[in-house]
């Protein structure tokens, strides 16, 4: 992942950016096109789609579908992606609504 992506993924200035790659805190790399982000701290718990899918009772494909899709705010690190708990919930709570309709 490059450095846009991560600014636009945690919503942090260049500068701030930056500064927490030089300091290590991303396992950032500088190459000769810019930092290389290796992994991104999370304040809060994370899902993996395998996790998630058990919570809702569905396949881990159809939740990778929802992540590559942008459906579920989720991060890729690497090869595995990273679903926030929040927005798993969320996705949770307007599933459940849907159904009810």
């Amino acid at each position: 992942m490059n450095l846009r992506q991560a600014r636009k993924i945690l919503r942090l200035s260049e500068k701030t950016m930056l500064d927490l790659c030089a300091q290590g805190r991303f396992g950032a790399s500088l190459g000769k096109s810019g930092w290389c982000i290796q992994r991104i701290p999370f304040d809060r718990p994370t899902l993996k789609p395998r996790e998630l899918a058990t919570i809702i009772g569905v396949s881990w494909r159809f939740v990778l579908r929802l992540c590559e899709d942008g459906r579920i705010r989720s991060i890729k690190v690497g090869k595995q992606w990273r679903i926030d708990f929040g927005e798993a919930m969320n996705f949770v709570k307007n599933r459940n609504q849907e159904k009810r309709k």
